[in-house]
């Protein structure tokens, strides 16, 4: 299962811990909470204005890709 969802004003990704708090300390991301209830543990929610600027961020979704990939291999054992 790849985790990047779209929502109403921006992207949520699923990342490594360590890339998750690093990119907290960025303008225009922030702590994903579906629903404005409990935080995603490592899910960052990424607002770009305009929402072409997320042509920037397709390190970030590639990162998340892979990182997504390889929880659902730790999972399958």
């Amino acid at each position: 299962m790849v985790r990047q969802v779209p929502v109403k004003d921006g992207a949520t990704i699923k990342v490594p811990e360590d890339l998750a708090a690093e990119l907290l300390e960025q303008d225009g991301i922030s702590e994903f909470r579906p629903m404005d209830k409990h935080t995603m543990k490592n899910s960052v929610l990424i607002r770009r204005d305009p929402p072409r600027d997320h042509q920037g961020d397709k390190g970030l979704f590639q990162a998340a890709m892979e990182y997504v990939y390889v929880l659902s291999k730790e999972n399958k054992r």
